[in-house]
Formats: structure tokens, C-alpha cells, sequence
């Protein structure tokens, strides 16, 4: 079991990696379009803001995982800091046990979604013209891996860390 987690741990890494170069090539992307905008001998590059709304949609779902796992998510702890430690636990568990379940539905809602888009072979017709179901398959498979962090979480194998002290 440590080993499947391992490799699982491994897996959230490299999400949260590919996210954090996806926000780098987004940043330097509209960087370059402001600039190329007032420079005639660079060229330009068309869909920018196109593609920056595909960059953030795929870093929300590759890093959504990693930062439950390391407690980086938003939470709002001034309620549950103010409750007894037992009542604390059974919050947290609640909490990890409805998003599991709304994981979950995201699974099968966004594979559903996904799957008839495929089938009816609908395509995205913006800048890029483009399969549908491209932009549906991150959600389902982003929102299964979060459901096995939930439920790792659930199984006790997970706890929640430590909230970061205010800079």
C-alpha cells in the first residue's frame, strides 16, 4: 500500500509540476503579446487569451489534487478552530467525505459530458478549431485523482497539515 501511494505521491508531484510550467508559459505568453503588440518586428501569436483560459482550466485540475494533499487549498478555518477537538475531527471528516462525494459526481458528470461530446464529435470553434472532448477529458480524470485524495484522507492515510502561518 505505501508503495501505491508512493507512486501516487509521485503522480500529484508532476501534476503540480506541469501546472507550475503552465502558469509560467501563461505568464510569459501575454507577456509577450503586450509587448509584441507595440514591437512590429516581433510577430504576433493569435488565441492568446484563448489559450490562457485553456492554461488556467488545466492548472486548477492538475493542481487541485497536489494542494489538498499539502493543505494549500482555501479553507475557512475561523468557525472550525472555535469548535472542540472531537467536533474539529468530525468536520474534517464530513468535509473529506462530501468532497469525495462531489468528486465523484464530477467523475461521472464530466466522463458523461465528455463521452457524448466524442460520440456526437462536436468540436470547439473559437481561434483553434478543435475536438471537444479535449477540453472535457481533464475534469474527469482530475476529479478521480482528488476523489483518491479525499479518500486517502477518509482512510486516515492522509491528515490535514498544518495551516501556514500568515506572511
Amino acid at each position: 500500500m505505501r508503495r501505491a501511494v508512493g507512486i501516487y505521491d509521485g503522480l500529484l508531484n508532476g501534476l503540480a509540476v506541469l501546472a507550475a510550467c503552465l502558469l509560467f508559459a501563461i505568464a510569459a505568453l501575454i507577456a509577450f503579446d503586450a509587448v509584441s503588440r507595440h514591437a512590429p518586428f516581433l510577430p504576433r501569436i493569435e488565441g492568446v487569451i484563448e489559450l490562457t483560459e485553456y492554461g488556467l482550466y488545466a492548472v486548477t485540475v492538475a493542481a487541485a489534487p497536489w494542494a489538498l494533499r499539502n493543505g494549500a487549498h482555501v479553507a475557512v478555518e475561523i468557525l472550525v478552530d472555535a469548535l472542540p477537538a472531537r467536533a474539529r475531527a468530525a468536520a474534517g471528516v464530513m468535509a473529506d467525505a462530501i468532497g469525495c462525494a462531489v468528486a465523484l459526481v464530477l467523475v461521472y458528470a464530466g466522463g458523461l459530458a465528455a463521452w457524448k461530446a466524442q460520440e456526437a464529435g462536436r468540436l470547439v470553434f473559437k481561434t483553434f478549431v478543435f475536438p471537444e472532448v479535449w477540453l472535457l477529458v481533464p475534469l474527469p480524470i482530475g476529479a478521480a485523482i482528488l476523489a483518491v485524495e479525499f479518500a486517502l484522507r477518509l482512510a486516515g492515510l492522509r491528515g490535514p497539515r498544518p495551516a501556514q502561518e500568515p506572511m
